[in-house]
């Protein structure tokens, strides 16, 4: 039987170059308590937030296991991780619209989906639309506060199969959204355009950042991702990652290369990235201050839920009945600015080797 708290300490040293060693991850597992297990039970959910120092929960509408899983948001859950237990359960369940995906920041809350869909649509399942009678040609982004529901963005061509991204600010005054031409392709020329909306002072804003992705703000400073191609004219390419004031990019400073941003941390110390490994691509863990970075290994932590976590303050990530959170190691190991962190050709064996060694815990 698993304890509550299991301390996992293996923290073993391989060297397989030279130049870098590799560790296990340092974990904390935390098993869920019974009443948030019940409550995410037979259907998806997602950590998307939170209430101070409570996480929260996106949980979508629970159906006949035979249907399989919906992707309509009809709940909230606030849940004290310290103390393990469920605070609060709220319906979100759009009366005239239909909500796929929520983020939350204390009082504020960005929804995104239909704000308002036509009468005969209201009562269906989104799941059950036929494409011929769907809504999916087009997409809304709206906030909602205490008292009053915000549109920032409305999409009325075909942005189906787009990628749309946005965020809160670790303050919640701010929110950006970015959009992409194209999820495969990521980031393009065309894709410079980030739209900001200000709550203190109402106002809507826009940045130019030429191929940026993942844009987010901490203490009036935007962190962001950005292409770079090896070779003029090839398809090859990479990602760096920049800090600049907010409104001047033209002062960026380079935090790391050859490592894709994906989300900063509220204190803006640590940034969660991917990273390409022995034939894998890897969540990594930036350390801002020192431009070094650890790779997070142990486990393949790319396949689960991830977030900051309000309680512990550290990285976690979501095991269904289980909260893993990340230890920080005494030192970050690797220079995230270093040409030999550029992507290297290994082979099968050579993979295989490394791997076997360093996901024992899948």
């Amino acid at each position: 039987m698993k304890n509550t708290f299991s301390f996992n300490i293996i923290f073993f040293l391989l060297s397989f170059t030279s130049s870098a060693q590799y560790s296990i991850t340092d974990e904390i597992i935390v098993k869920k308590s019974n009443d948030l297990l019940l409550l995410q039970k037979n259907r998806n959910y997602f950590p998307v937030g939170n209430q101070d120092e409570k996480l929260v929960y996106q949980l979508n509408e629970k159906i006949d296991k035979s249907l399989g899983y919906s992707s309509e948001a009809t709940a909230k859950v606030y849940y004290e991780e310290v103390a393990r237990k469920v605070i609060d359960s709220f319906n979100i369940k759009s009366q005239n619209g239909k909500i796929l995906r929520v983020k939350q920041k204390n009082e504020i809350t960005i929804m995104y989906g239909f704000f308002s869909v036509p009468y005969k649509f209201r009562e269906k399942r989104i799941d059950d639309l036929a494409m011929g009678e769907s809504l999916l040609s087009y997409q809304d982004i709206w906030v909602k506060t205490k008292d009053e529901n915000i549109k920032l963005k409305s999409y009325p061509e075909h942005y189906y199969d787009k990628a749309v991204e946005y965020s809160f600010d670790n303050s919640g005054k701010y929110i950006l959204i970015n959009t992409f031409v194209s999820d495969y392709l990521r980031s393009t020329d065309a894709d410079s355009i980030i739209y900001g909306y200000n709550f203190s002072t109402k106002d809507s804003f826009k940045i130019f950042c030429q191929s940026c992705i993942k844009p987010q703000i901490v203490d009036d400073f935007l962190y962001y991702g950005k292409k770079f191609y090896y070779l003029k004219g090839s398809d090859a390419y990479d990602w760096k990652i920049y800090r600049a004031p907010l409104n001047d990019l033209t002062k960026s400073e380079l935090l790391g290369e050859f490592i894709e941003i994906i989300e900063v941390s509220p204190d803006a110390k640590t940034i969660l990235c991917k990273k390409n490994l022995y034939g894998k691509v890897v969540l990594a863990l930036l350390n801002v201050s020192t431009k070094k970075f650890q790779y997070l290994l142990g486990r393949d932590y790319l396949k689960l839920k991830f977030f900051f976590s309000p309680g512990y303050n550290k990285w976690a990530f979501d095991l269904d009945d289980e909260i893993v959170y990340i230890n920080y190691p005494d030192q970050f190991t690797f220079k995230a600015i270093d040409i030999e962190m550029k992507q290297i050709h290994t082979t099968k064996s050579e993979n295989k080797i490394f791997w076997e060694k360093l996901l024992p815990r899948n």
